[in-house]
């Protein structure tokens, strides 16, 4: 953003043309002792008129409270609203002048005859007159001219320069500066600065200021027709231009007033120091309801907005509690009737953990941040994703105290209430996210969220509960067990109509394809020709080689080896078997119920879906799949098993990708076992293919559903932990976990607050939160080009089946039975089976 400097001196003429004088060293005086005695709004009046016809000092000081964010019009108001603030300004001034001209006396004798007089008085002064007061005693609440109050410069040299493009003595005069480069060097600075808030406040509303010419630039005009200058002219020019060559953006309601920064250095650095000492998240001074949704799509980012209303209920409990789940291990009990004989049961494992009052948003979904038009749109244009940063925006919170009397509830707004916010960014805490659970909201923004309460796992000491049995196991607390505290920290407590944000930035994460391929890379070669490489078909003695032909593509040499396999389950009919099992697996083909067994290692690896199997004879076509009995909820029963069961279908991925792999991957190698012998008839059995270097694959694609981040554990060692085989992006410092609490407003005993009563003491008033949730999401992108195959591929579409179309609300069930191929539907329906990224292709 452009800005310039000031013209002080053109500033000063204009004020001179009245007849009153002011001594400044009066003016000092009166301010320093006067606002909390002032009582008489005429008389504050004039004095600040008398002021603004004072001479070269009066002026000056008049200028360091405008650029403090008190402009002249304003100061009557901050004398009644925060006269502390104005002295401590005032202060700040005297000393300026003092260190710049220490031979200038300040002080004097109060204001001269024609000024008027002050009648001191006991007591706090009334509020304006109606006709008097100002459009707005709070300077960051909005204002409907647009214009704002600037801010304060640097005439002490406090805050360093950070950086940016700007013209050398200013901090935002020109594009790309931070927010916070230190205070503004004068008045047009300070302007500069308002119009570079002006762009982040419209880019947090999803616009792209850049392209449009918006309410900021028409501000930065007005406010700068009054400032003399070369820089003043050459920045308002600029925006001139761009309202005639651009597009305009028209707005309903002003953007909020910037806050001063003078003002609020204080809070800003105090929250920073709290977010440094203990992780707590950053913070806001009061700002607007803030509501956006939808995706804006660019060359290289991508950025998303989803908001949700949230509700924070009241705790009748607020305290924390051990989660103890016992569990019976490897248990060996009689089968039936038949008391001779026994079998193995394995069932849950025993637990230990902790549930505490606070609560947590979990937003770790790629659905939240696209809607299913803006998924397909991001599949058609785009050949790569990763994500950039992440930033929360709490707004529009609304604290309510609930009372009932004579059985009828009142809920009225609190002025008590508080909610404590903070983000755990130094992670003291066990982060629970990015763990598949069923805690994330509803993927239509019109649903209220309520927010998961917190809790965790920690470990402890296995225990039998009864003397000499092991059927009965419970975990219990040892040195080791891990017990936190989450008051112990530096927080936050915001109101009804407070404002908290909190950003992060993702480390450089390798990106993921949102294409697949239309080769397989064990088939790269030219099928007219032969190989002119020869292989050994005999060793020993007689050792013979032979020429490959052409088609024999099975023993072919190849640049690259397959990567890793580990197969779950048989498709024991076949190839097309197999494509049956990956689109049509049930729940319940795994066994075993505890640790032990592993069976919650499922899905596998994230890469190699098919192999073939079994090792004993390779020719056999019966692929080996890694894939199991994990899919992301259900669709209606399919049918009974022989017990009157009902079968669940789990929603799988359509992945195409792994069903390009069902023939022509080998993780198995042969040895030769005679080397006199041809190795067709006398090989070894097989063994595993060890991951080796030169391994290819390609991984499990994402999904619409899928989540975007997991927390690599802090282990010793780590191998390619960047693939959560649950999806997404493995990240040792992920985005940090968002802790909400409502604060216990203490209460006496009554029939409207929650108490123990066993206690003399009062409990907590009854009281919840509503407020909105507004995350940014920025993603890099690589852009997809057109192409150079001259056959077209169809539109990406997520899958259909059962004679309905996805993401529509439905109301059909008179059509049940109706026909073959239509079933009978109510509500939002979603795809058949989990929408892939890879539709669109690409050649190796």
């Amino acid at each position: 953003m452009w800005a310039c400097t000031s013209g002080r001196q053109g500033r000063r003429r204009s004020r001179r043309a009245t007849k009153h004088v002011v001594d400044p060293g009066g003016l000092v005086d009166t301010l320093l002792h006067g606002p909390r005695n002032l009582h008489d709004v005429q008389h504050v009046m004039e004095l600040l008129a008398s002021v603004a016809a004072g001479d070269e000092l009066s002026l000056d000081l008049l200028e360091h409270l405008e650029i403090s964010g008190i402009p002249h019009n304003k100061i009557e108001a901050w004398l009644q609203k925060d006269p502390d603030h104005v002295i401590a300004l005032v202060n700040e001034w005297v000393g300026i002048r003092k260190k710049k001209h220490p031979e200038q006396h300040i002080s004097a004798p109060s204001i001269v005859e024609e000024s008027p007089s002050l009648s001191p008085a006991e007591g706090d002064p009334p509020p304006p007159a109606e006709d008097d007061e100002p459009d707005n005693l709070d300077p960051l609440a909005p204002e409907s001219n647009g214009n704002n109050s600037v801010e304060q410069p640097s005439v002490g040299g406090h805050a360093p320069d950070r950086g940016g493009l700007h013209l050398p003595g200013d901090r935002y005069l020109g594009p790309f500066n931070p927010l916070e480069n230190g205070p503004p060097r004068d008045v047009v600075d300070a302007y500069a600065r308002i119009h570079d808030y002006r762009y982040d406040q419209l880019q947090k509303l999803g616009y792209n200021p850049y392209l449009v010419f918006n309410i900021g630039d028409q501000e930065l005009i007005d406010n700068l027709k009054s400032q003399p200058g070369v820089r003043a002219s050459l920045a308002r020019q600029v925006f001139e231009i761009k309202r005639d060559i651009t597009p305009h953006l028209h707005l309903q309601n002003p953007l909020p007033e910037v806050p001063s920064w003078a003002a609020g250095q204080a809070a800003v650095r105090a929250m920073a120091a709290a977010t440094e000492e203990s992780g707590a998240g950053g913070g806001a001074l009061p700002g607007p309801a803030v509501w956006s949704q939808g995706a804006t799509f660019g060359e290289e980012t991508v950025t998303c907005f989803m908001t949700r209303r949230c509700y924070l209920p009241f705790n009748e409990d607020p305290v924390y509690k051990p989660i103890t789940i016992q569990g019976k291990h490897m248990l060996r009990v009689h089968d039936g009737n038949l008391w001779n004989s026994e079998r193995n049961l394995e069932l849950d494992h025993p637990v230990l953990g902790y549930q505490t009052p606070w609560h947590y948003p979990d937003l770790n979904s790629l659905n939240l941040y696209f809607s299913p038009l803006e998924f397909q749109h991001l599949l058609e244009q785009y050949s790569e994703i990763a994500p950039k940063s992440w930033e929360v925006i709490v707004s529009d919170i609304v604290v309510k105290d609930v009372a009932t009397q004579n059985q009828t509830t009142h809920v009225t707004d609190s002025p008590t209430g508080g909610l404590a916010i903070f983000a755990d960014s130094s992670y003291r805490f066990p982060y629970v996210l990015g763990t598949g659970q069923n805690t994330l909201p509803s993927d239509i923004p019109t649903e209220v969220y309520l927010l998961p309460q917190y809790a965790y796992l920690t470990t402890g000491s296995i225990q039998n509960r009864h003397s000499g049995r092991a059927t009965d196991q419970v975990t219990v607390p040892n040195e080791e067990t891990d017990f936190y505290v989450l008051e112990h920290s530096t927080f936050g407590i915001y109101k009804t109509g407070d404002f908290f944000t909190h950003s992060y930035t993702f480390p450089t994460l390798t990106p993921k394809h949102l294409t697949g391929s239309s080769q397989h890379f064990f088939l790269m070669e030219n099928p007219l020709y032969g190989c002119r490489y020869d292989i050994l078909e005999e060793a020993g003695t007689r050792a013979r080689w032979r020429h490959i032909n052409k088609d024999e593509y099975g023993i072919k040499p190849q640049n690259f080896l397959p990567g890793p396999m580990t197969g779950t389950h048989l498709a024991t009919q076949g190839e097309n078997a197999g494509k049956t099992e990956l689109q049509r697996v049930l729940t319940g083909t795994a066994v075993g119920r505890t640790p032990a067994t592993r069976w919650s290692f499922r899905p596998g690896p994230v890469s190699q879906p098919y192999a073939h199997a079994p090792a004993d004879d390779p020719t056999k076509d019966v692929p080996d799949i890694n894939v199991d009995a994990i899919a992301h909820g259900y669709h209606e029963p399919i049918g009974q098993d022989s017990d009157g069961v009902l079968l669940q279908q789990g929603r799988l991925p359509n992945d195409r990708e792994q069903a390009k792999q069902l023939s022509g991957i080998d993780t198995q190698y042969y040895p030769v076992t005679s080397l006199g012998q041809s190795f067709a008839n006398t090989r070894g059995s097989g063994s595993g293919r060890p991951l080796l270097p030169g391994s290819v694959w390609n991984e499990r694609s994402l999904h619409y559903e899928t989540q975007i981040w997991a927390k690599i554990p802090i282990c010793d060692r780590s191998f390619m932990a960047d693939s959560p085989m649950l999806g997404g992006w493995g990240c040792v410092s992920p985005p940090p976990m968002l802790f909400f609490k409502m604060i216990p407003t203490p209460a006496p005993l009554g029939t409207n607050v929650q108490h123990d009563a066993e206690s003399k003491e009062g409990g907590a008033l009854h009281q919840y939160a509503v407020f909105n949730l507004t995350v940014k999401m920025v993603w890099h992108v690589k852009k997809r080009g057109p192409g150079s195959r001259w056959n077209p591929q169809p539109a990406v579409y997520p899958p259909t089946g059962r004679g309905t179309h996805p993401y529509l609300l439905y109301n059909n069930l008179h059509l049940e039975g109706a026909d073959s191929s239509v079933y009978g539907h109510k509500g939002y329906e979603r795809s058949d089976q989990l929408w892939t990224a890879k539709a669109r292709v690409h050649h190796l």
